[in-house]
């Protein structure tokens, strides 16, 4: 699942605006505004199409969105910190 969390922190970890993903990954500024707005407990409703869009830009990007039980986040690969040296 990806929540509103994993854009937000996905977002801020990788240094963008909302815009700059929106160009980046194809999705509308609206959308992404609308997905960080929406409610945190809850899965995104957004489309398939939005949602794999989202979730290839941050994998290409390098990070990784954790799931687990207790735990929401993101795990950002050492290329990305190794690149804003």
């Amino acid at each position: 699942m990806i929540y509103n969390y994993h854009v937000r922190l996905a977002r801020s970890a990788l240094n963008l605006t909302q815009g700059e993903l929106a160009e980046k990954s194809g999705v509308s500024a609206p959308t992404i505004k609308n997905i960080e707005l929406s409610k945190p407990a809850e899965e995104l409703k957004n489309s398939k199409t939005v949602i794999m869009a989202l979730e290839r830009f941050f994998a290409d990007s390098g990070l990784v969105f954790i799931d687990e039980e207790e735990f929401i986040g993101v795990k950002i690969g050492k290329k990305i910190i190794k690149e804003s040296k």
